[in-house]
C-alpha cells in the first residue's frame, strides 16, 4: 500500500519508494490511506464509499511539481515520469479525460439524445391512459384467469370456428337484470299548471332506479340523530343549496319535461309525504315521532327484505296498510335510506337511532357531465358541513372519470418534493451548477425509462402506477448526487483539485461501484417483479428498474461532465476575486466571519458522526443486538402468525385516500345500508371438454383476451365415452356444491329423454326421426350417436355443444350448471367453493377415457376473478420477497467477498424487511396491488446502507473487528444519513395527496428508510463489532482481476523485521503529515498506523495500534522505534534527546518486486513523533 505522501517508482526488478516534501503532502485527517492496488481514504480524503480497480496507481502531480521546482535529481524526476505513463494508461483515465477536456460535447450528446427520446416516445407511440385505471389490476396467466379467458373466448368469440351457438347464457351466467322502460308517475297537478310546484312527488319507485342514479351520505355532526326535525331541515336545505339547484340538475334530472324534477327520495321528503306537507322544510318534532313510530310497527316485517321477497312471500296480505302506504314508503325508508342498525336496534327493542342517512337523487350515473360539472362546482372543495348535518359520502360513479385530473392534479407534490430536494442539495454542495445536473438526472432517468418501456421493451401498456416512480427516483437521485458531490469534494480536498483528469478519474473509480452495487440491488428487486401475475405489477417493476438504471448512467456521464464545468467555473471566479481582494478587505472579513461559523458547524457535525455516534452504539451494541433481533422477530410474528398479512375484504380498487368522499361511499358507509347487501345471485359453474385452457393473449396487455384455442384431439362418440359422461352428471347432482333446483343442463341426459321418444314422421317435412327415436338402451353406437347428436343440435335441443365449422364434428362440450354458493367477495367462500369443486371435477376427469382427461372446471363469475387477484397477491408476494431476498444475499456477498458479513447483512435486512412489513401491517394496510409492490421493493431500499457499511469494514485499514467497525461507522454514517433524509423528505412530501398510490408509497418510503437506516447503523455494526471477521478470516478468495473492490489488497499480517534502516534525510518534526502515521511496508503494501485524536504514542507502553496521550519528560525529542507487526505492538522503544528542530527520516528505500508483488516479506519503517 502506497503512503500518502511517498511515490513510487518503477523500474524492472526494484520498486524506490521517496518521501515527499512535507509542505506537499500535508493534510488534515484522521484516516488515509493510497494502496498501490486500491485507495480507501476515510473522512478528510477520498472516503471509503467507493473503492478503485486494483493494479492501478495513484499519482499526486502536485508532488512531481515540488519536487521539480525544488531541483530534485534528474534520477528521481525520470522515475516519476515513467509512473506517470503507467497512470496514465487505461480506460478509466481515457474516459476521464474525456469528460474533462470534452465536457461540453458529452453534455450536448446527453441533451441531443434526451430530445430525440422525447419526441420519438410522445409523438409516434400513444400517450398513457388512465382513464381506466383499474386496468391492469387482475392476475394473467394462472389456472383461473386462463379458464376464465378461455370460457370467454369460446362463448364470445369463437364464431370463426365453431357453429353458432343456441345456448341462452343470461339464464346461467351472472345474472342479468332487464330493467323495462319505466314512464315517469307525474303529479296530478300537473296537468293543471305546469308552472307551479307540485309539492313531494316521486318520478318511480326507488325499487326500479336505486343503482342506476346518484346518491349522497349525510351524517349527524358529534353524532345527531339524522331522524330529527333540525337534522332532516338541514339536510333538506344541503341538498337543495349544494345539488338540486345546480343548473345541469334541473337540466338533466328524470322527468324533467314536465317543468320540475321530481322529490329527491329522502327522509325529509318521506316525513313530509307521510305528514301531508308539501316540503320537508315544513316538518315538526311531531311529524318525525309519528315516522318514528310507523318505523318500529314496521321493521320487524320488512327488515332486511326486498321488494320481490315480499311479494312472493305467503304473509304480504298480513302486512299492515300503514306500512304499504305511499308505495311502501316504510320499506323504502328501512331499506334505501336508513342504516341497517337502525332496524335491527328495534329488532333488539332498543331505542333506535340513525347517526347517518342516504339521499337518492333522481339523476342518472351515465349523465357524467352533469355530475362531473355538480360536483367541481359545488362539492369538491365544499366542506358541506353546517354544525348539525356533515356531507360525508358521494357515489356519482365519477372515481375512474376524474382519476386522471387528480393525477395530474397530485403532480405539484412531485414537483414539491423535487423543489425541496433542489434546494436542500443546494444548500449541502453551495452550487447551483450541481444542483442544476442533479435535478435534470431525475427528469431524465424518468424520460429514459419511458422511452425504454415504450419503445425499446415495446411494453403495450403503461399503467397509472408506474407514475409511482417518480417518487422512487427523486429519493434515489438525491442519494447519488449527495454522494457523488461528496466524493468529488474529498478527493479534490486530498488532490488539490489542480489535476482535473486526476481528480475526476478517482471520484469516478470510487463513485461508480457502490453506486452500481447499490443501484443494481434495488433494480433486481424491482425486475422481480416480473414473475408476478399481475399485470401492473410487472409493468411497474420493469419500468423503475429502469429508472433507476438510467439513473446510475446519468450520473456517470452527465453529472461528471457538469461537476467539471462547475469547476472551471469556480476556478475562474476565484482568479477573478482575487484581484480584487486588496479592495474588499470589510467583505473579506464577513466572508471569514461566515466561513468560520460554517467551519464550526461542520466541525460539530462532523465530530457527531466519527467520534459521537460511534461510540454510542458500539458501547450499547449489546443492548442494540437484542433490542432489533427482538423487534425483527415481532414483525415475523405479525407478518406469518397474528394478525398477518391481510388480503383485500373488498373488491372495490382504492384509488384515492380514504377521507375522499368517493372512497368513503365505497369503504365506509355503503356497506351500512340494506340495499347495498342485497341477496346476489348463485355462482355458475361450466365443466368444460374441447378447450385448451390458456391465456394466449399479451400478459403484458390487459386489453389483449387472446384468442379461441380448441383442441385438436378431443373426440366424444364412443359408447365408453357416453357411459362415462352419464355417470359423472349423476354424481355431480350428488356434490354438495351443486344446486339441484337451479338451472342445470348435460346434455347426455337430455339426449337420452329425446332418444327414448316413440318414432313418427314428421307431418310438415314427411320426415322421419328414426334412428333418434325409440331407442332403449344406452349407449349408442358410434355412428347413431354422430348422427342423432347434430340432428337434435340444429333443433335447438341441446344448445350447450358447439360444433366446427371445417368438418361439422363435435368440437366443445360444456355441463353449465348452479353451484350452491352465493356470489359474494369473501376469500374464504371462494377459496372453499374454487377448492372443493376443482378438486373433485380434476379426480374425475383423471380416470375418464383419454379423450376427456383434459376437461376442466370454472365458476364463471366476476368475483372468482378477485379470488384470483388474491391468491396471486398472497402467494405472489412472498415469493416475490423470497426471491429479492435470494437476489440480494449474492449481490452482498459478491460486493463484501466475505461469508461473516454477509451472514450479519442478510439478518439485517431480513430484519429490516419483517420490521417494515409488520409495521404495515400494523397500520391496516391490506395486500392489495400498491403494497404489493412496495412490500416487494422493501428488501431492495433495505439492502443499500448495509452494503455501504459492509464495504467500509471490509475496505478498513485495520486487522480487528472493533476497530473496523468503528472505521466504518465514522467514514460511512455522514453519508448514509444525509441520503436516508433525503430519501424520507421524499416521501413526506407526497403525503397530502389525493391519489391512494402516492400517499402509501410515502408511508412506504418513510418507513423503510427509518428501520434500514436503525438496522444498519445500530444494529448491523453491533453485530460486525461482536462478531464481525478479523484479518482474513471468511474473506473469498478472488483473483487481483476480479478484486475491482481491492479486497485483495486489504491488510494482512506481515512478519516483523528486525534489520535497522539507514537515514538519509532530515525532514522538519512540525509536519502534521509525519506526526500522525507510522507507515510500514509489508507484502507490497504501505500500512499506516492511526492515533485518534491527535493522540501521541507514549513509547513506554505497549499498544495496538494506538497511542495515548502523554507528555514525555523534558530532554526528550523525536526518536526511532522499531514495529513488530506480528504482534501490532511496539518494541524497545528508543529515545533520543536532540534539538527539537528536525527529525530523522528514510530518503529512499529499495525492495525486490517483481510482476506488481513484493517478494520479500521485509518490514521497514522509521517513525517520527511529533512531540508537544
Amino acid at each position: 500500500m502506497l503512503w500518502r505522501g511517498m511515490q513510487v517508482d518503477y523500474t524492472v526488478k526494484k520498486l524506490s519508494v521517496l518521501p515527499a516534501p512535507p509542505h506537499v503532502c500535508s493534510y488534515e485527517t484522521r484516516h488515509s490511506e493510497t494502496s498501490l492496488g486500491c485507495s480507501r481514504v476515510g473522512t478528510g480524503s477520498c472516503p471509503v464509499k467507493r473503492t478503485l480497480c486494483p493494479l492501478s496507481i495513484k499519482w499526486n502531480w502536485t508532488v512531481m511539481s515540488a519536487m521539480a521546482e525544488k531541483g530534485k535529481d534528474a534520477e528521481s524526476m525520470q522515475e516519476l515520469g515513467h509512473q506517470s505513463d503507467e497512470v496514465k494508461s487505461g480506460i478509466s483515465n481515457t474516459y476521464a479525460t474525456i469528460l474533462t477536456k470534452f465536457w461540453y460535447v458529452v453534455c450536448i450528446i446527453v441533451f441531443a439524445m434526451m430530445a430525440a427520446y422525447g419526441t420519438i416516445a410522445f409523438t409516434l407511440y400513444r400517450l398513457p391512459d388512465f382513464s381506466d385505471p383499474v386496468k391492469g389490476f387482475d392476475a394473467r396467466g394462472t389456472d383461473i384467469a386462463a379458464r376464465l379467458r378461455s370460457l370467454t373466448n369460446m362463448l364470445y368469440y369463437s364464431d370463426d370456428y365453431l357453429s353458432q351457438q343456441v345456448i341462452n347464457l343470461a339464464s346461467i351466467s351472472d345474472e342479468v337484470v332487464t330493467r323495462p322502460q319505466i314512464s315517469c308517475h307525474y303529479p296530478e297537478q300537473q296537468a293543471g299548471d305546469k308552472e307551479s310546484e307540485p309539492g313531494i312527488w316521486f318520478a318511480a319507485s326507488l325499487w326500479d332506479w336505486d343503482e342506476q342514479v346518484a346518491k349522497v351520505i349525510f351524517e349527524g355532526v358529534d353524532g345527531k340523530d339524522m331522524l330529527s326535525a333540525s337534522s332532516l331541515k338541514s339536510v333538506c336545505y344541503a341538498e337543495t343549496n349544494l345539488i338540486t339547484s345546480h343548473p345541469m340538475y334541473q337540466s338533466n334530472c328524470l322527468c324533467h319535461d314536465v317543468g320540475h324534477c321530481s322529490s329527491t327520495w329522502s327522509l325529509g321528503n318521506y316525513v313530509a309525504l307521510l305528514s301531508n306537507k308539501s316540503s320537508c322544510q315544513n316538518i315538526t318534532d311531531h311529524d318525525v315521532d309519528n315516522v318514528v313510530t310507523l318505523l318500529k310497527q314496521c321493521a320487524p316485517v320488512f327488515h332486511n327484505r326486498t321488494r320481490s321477497e315480499l311479494q312472493d312471500s305467503d304473509d304480504i296480505t298480513n302486512i299492515p296498510t300503514e306500512c304499504t302506504q305511499h308505495d311502501y314508503a316504510i320499506h323504502t325508508m328501512l331499506f334505501f335510506l336508513l342504516p341497517s342498525d337502525f332496524s335491527e336496534s328495534i329488532l333488539r327493542t332498543e331505542t333506535p337511532k340513525a347517526e347517518v342517512a342516504a339521499i337518492f337523487f333522481p339523476l342518472l350515473l351515465y349523465e357524467e357531465s352533469a355530475l362531473q360539472t355538480i360536483y367541481t362546482d359545488n362539492l369538491q372543495r365544499c366542506s358541506c358541513s353546517d354544525g348539525i348535518t356533515e356531507l360525508k359520502a358521494v357515489d356519482f360513479s365519477l372515481k375512474f372519470t376524474i382519476f386522471s385530473s387528480l393525477l395530474l392534479a397530485d403532480s405539484i407534490f412531485l414537483g414539491i418534493g423535487i423543489a425541496v430536494v433542489f434546494v436542500l442539495i443546494w444548500t449541502y454542495t453551495g452550487s447551483l451548477v450541481f444542483t442544476t445536473a442533479a435535478l435534470l438526472n431525475i427528469l431524465f432517468s424518468l424520460l429514459m425509462a419511458y422511452f425504454f418501456f415504450t419503445v425499446v421493451f415495446a411494453r403495450p401498456f403503461f399503467p397509472f402506477s408506474n407514475v409511482l416512480a417518480a417518487v422512487l427516483i427523486i429519493g434515489i437521485g438525491a442519494d447519488d448526487a449527495f454522494v457523488f458531490i461528496d466524493l468529488w469534494n474529498k478527493c479534490k480536498m486530498e488532490t488539490g483539485g489542480k489535476d482535473l483528469v486526476a481528480l475526476t478519474r478517482e471520484t469516478l473509480r470510487h463513485a461508480t461501484t457502490t453506486m452500481f452495487v447499490t443501484s443494481f440491488t434495488t433494480a433486481a428487486a424491482l425486475f422481480a417483479s416480473v414473475i408476478s401475475d399481475i399485470t401492473a405489477v410487472k409493468c411497474f417493476g420493469v419500468f423503475a428498474g429502469t429508472a433507476i438504471l438510467m439513473n446510475l448512467v446519468l450520473t456517470i456521464t452527465l453529472t461528471p461532465a457538469i461537476v467539471v464545468l462547475d469547476h472551471k467555473l469556480t476556478r475562474l471566479t476565484c482568479r477573478r476575486t482575487s484581484k480584487g481582494k486588496k479592495e474588499t478587505s470589510n467583505h473579506d472579513n464577513r466572508s471569514e466571519t461566515h466561513d468560520s461559523c460554517r467551519q464550526r458547524l461542520i466541525k460539530i457535525v462532523k465530530s457527531f458522526f466519527e467520534k459521537t455516534l460511534p461510540s454510542f452504539v458500539l458501547r450499547l451494541r449489546y443492548i442494540w443486538i437484542v433490542f432489533f433481533f427482538l423487534l425483527g422477530v415481532g414483525g415475523a410474528v405479525v407478518i406469518f402468525y397474528r394478525p398477518g398479512v391481510r388480503l383485500p375484504s373488498v373488491a372495490e380498487n382504492q384509488f384515492l385516500i380514504l377521507s375522499h368522499q368517493f372512497e368513503q361511499y365505497d369503504f365506509i358507509y355503503k356497506d351500512q345500508f340494506a340495499f347495498a347487501n342485497k341477496n346476489k345471485p348463485y355462482v355458475p359453474g361450466y365443466v368444460v371438454w374441447g378447450v385448451e385452457a390458456v391465456d394466449n393473449g399479451n400478459l403484458w396487455d390487459p386489453d389483449d383476451w387472446g384468442t379461441f384455442s380448441p383442441r385438436q384431439d378431443f373426440v366424444f362418440s364412443s359408447p365408453l365415452d357416453q357411459q362415462w359422461l352419464m355417470d359423472f352428471c349423476q354424481d355431480l347432482r350428488n356434490q354438495t356444491f351443486f344446486k339441484s333446483d337451479a338451472p342445470y343442463d348435460c346434455f347426455i341426459e337430455r339426449m337420452e329423454a329425446l332418444m327414448e321418444q316413440p318414432c313418427v314422421v314428421n307431418p310438415v317435412t314427411g320426415q322421419d326421426a328414426s334412428p333418434c327415436c325409440g331407442q332403449s338402451s344406452f349407449p349408442y353406437p358410434s355412428s347413431v350417436f354422430d348422427v342423432c347428436l347434430s340432428r337434435f343440435h340444429d333443433l335447438g335441443y341441446i344448445p350447450s355443444l358447439r360444433f366446427s365449422k371445417d368438418n361439422s364434428s363435435l368440437a366443445v362440450v360444456t355441463i353449465p350448471f348452479t353451484m350452491s354458493y352465493r356470489q359474494s367477495l369473501s376469500y374464504a367462500l371462494n377459496d372453499e367453493l374454487w377448492t372443493s369443486a376443482s378438486t373433485w371435477v380434476d379426480s374425475k376427469v383423471k380416470s375418464a377415457p383419454t379423450h376427456l382427461r383434459h376437461g376442466w372446471f370454472v365458476p364463471y363469475t366476476t368475483d372468482i376473478g378477485f379470488y384470483d387477484l388474491q391468491r396471486s397477491l398472497a402467494s405472489g408476494t412472498i415469493f416475490s420477497m423470497l426471491v429479492t431476498l435470494g437476489i440480494g444475499s449474492v449481490i452482498l456477498l459478491f460486493a463484501i467477498q466475505n461469508i461473516i458479513l454477509t451472514v450479519n447483512a442478510m439478518i439485517t435486512i431480513t430484519s429490516t424487511v419483517f420490521v417494515t412489513v409488520g409495521a404495515l401491517v400494523l397500520l391496516g394496510w391490506e395486500l392489495n396491488i400498491v403494497e404489493s409492490t412496495v412490500i416487494t421493493l422493501s428488501v431492495g431500499l433495505s439492502v443499500d446502507f448495509t452494503i455501504h457499511y459492509g464495504v467500509a469494514y471490509r475496505l478498513a485499514p485495520h486487522y480487528d473487528r472493533k476497530s473496523r467497525s468503528r472505521y466504518s461507522l465514522a467514514t460511512m454514517s455522514g453519508a448514509i444519513s444525509i441520503a436516508a433524509f433525503s430519501t424520507f423528505i421524499a416521501g413526506a412530501l407526497v403525503m397530502p395527496a389525493t391519489v391512494y398510490g402516492y400517499t402509501q408509497f410515502g408511508i412506504f418510503l418513510m418507513i423503510v428508510m427509518t428501520l434500514s437506516w436503525a438496522y444498519s447503523t445500530f444494529f448491523f455494526q453491533s453485530l460486525c463489532f461482536t462478531v464481525g471477521p478479523q484479518n482474513n478470516f471468511g474473506n473469498i478468495p478472488c483473483s487481483s482481476c476480479c478484486d475491482c473492490f481491492g479486497y485483495n489488497n486489504g491488510p494482512t499480517t506481515p512478519v516483523a523485521d528486525s534489520r535497522p534502516l539507514k537515514q538519509t534525510q532530515d525532514v522538519p518534526v512540525n509536519d502534521p503529515a509525519f506526526a500522525r502515521n507510522v507507515s510500514t511496508i509489508s507484502s507490497g503494501r504501505f500500512l499506516p498506523i492511526h492515533y485518534p485524536d491527535h493522540a501521541y504514542l507514549r513509547p513506554d507502553l505497549k499498544r495496538e495500534g494506538y497511542g495515548s496521550k502523554a507528555s514525555l519528560p523534558n530532554g526528550y525529542a523525536p526518536g526511532r522505534s522499531r514495529l513488530s507487526l506480528s504482534s501490532n505492538h511496539l518494541r524497545n522503544p528508543t529515545l533520543y534527546p536532540h534539538n527539537y528542530s528536525s527529525a530523522s527520516y528514510p530518503k529512499r528505500y529499495s525492495l525486490d518486486y517483481n510482476d506488481n508483488q513484493f517478494r520479500h516479506s521485509e518490514v521497514h519503517y522509521n517513525p517520527v513523533y511529533h512531540m508537544r
